[in-house]
């Protein structure tokens, strides 16, 4: 399987199954990368659209090619406050590479305050390991910060627990299709509870 070919069956299967919540709505992009998933995003006609990236390339980049988006150069576990309330939070492959996960879903949801969050998690187990801060596919750390290169992934009972607490219901799970990339991992639906 050619990788950029598992890259768009990816991106088809979020797209299909969950972008249509961006519609009309202010939509929050957490580690958009280069603009694989932000691509289809746009194509939604989000009434705003908000990427927080930490990579500096990647940031340069997404600021050319989506000049209608609002771009910031952030970390998810220190820069979500600059984001401002939203409609729709996108944690699409980037959870895996924090350091304090549950910390990041917590300022998304405290500093965000979104009504649906799409989350994935390509490494659903308790674990934890050294990543290299930024190499390329790994946390980025901005402003020279010094970071203990460790990154922890969490299971999902642990994710769906987290969300709960957080005040957020589990509306839907699936797994990412084989042969896509990142198959068999999970993909959840998350919406505020009232």
């Amino acid at each position: 399987m050619v990788w950029g070919h598992s890259l768009d069956l990816k991106c088809d299967f979020i797209d299909r199954n969950f972008l249509h919540y961006c519609q009309n709505q202010t939509v929050l992009e957490i580690g958009c990368f280069e603009g694989w998933i932000t691509d289809r995003i746009v194509a939604h006609n989000p009434k705003k659209l908000i990427l927080l990236e930490s990579h500096k390339k990647s940031v340069d980049f997404v600021v050319k090619k989506f000049p209608q988006a609002t771009v910031i150069h952030g970390d998810m576990h220190e820069d979500l406050m600059q984001v401002g309330k939203v409609n729709v939070a996108l944690v699409l492959g980037v959870i895996y590479h924090s350091h304090a996960p549950l910390h990041a879903l917590e300022k998304l949801v405290n500093s965000c305050e979104p009504d649906i969050i799409i989350l994935d998690n390509m490494q659903p187990f308790l674990d934890w390991k050294e990543e290299i801060p930024n190499e390329p596919g790994m946390r980025n750390i901005i402003d020279n910060k010094r970071t203990s290169n460790i990154v922890i992934s969490i299971s999902n009972e642990i994710t769906i627990t987290a969300m709960k607490n957080l005040g957020y219901n589990l509306v839907k799970q699936d797994e990412y299709p084989h042969p896509s990339q990142g198959w068999g991992n999970p993909i959840f639906h998350f919406e505020k509870h009232e």
